[in-house]
């Protein structure tokens, strides 16, 4: 028997786009001790954490260089969780 007639499989995420995200989310403390910026998926909706490393390569993408993340969040089209293949990113103002 194989790895999926094992483990069985799950469906690829839907990832419809037009989402928005609310500012209120974006003000709130951050639940992981790492965690330096926000980071909203507009694909599917997802609002993750993201610590100095993940600021950093994020950071490239949107070709934006901050030495301080407080106040801003990185609005993408597509994440981890979603799967998409538009890897646009930008660093917005909350």
């Amino acid at each position: 028997m194989d790895a999926k007639g094992l483990l069985g499989s799950v469906k690829k995420m839907p990832c419809p786009g037009g989402f928005s995200v609310d500012k209120k989310e974006l003000l709130k403390p951050f639940e992981w001790d790492k965690a330096v910026v926000r980071s909203f998926c507009q694909g599917c909706g997802s609002l993750l954490e993201v610590n100095k490393e993940g600021a950093d390569e994020l950071s490239k993408l949107a070709n934006k260089v901050r030495s301080s993340w407080s106040g801003y969040y990185f609005q993408t089209k597509t994440c981890l969780l979603c799967q998409g293949k538009d890897l646009t990113v930008k660093l917005k103002k909350i």
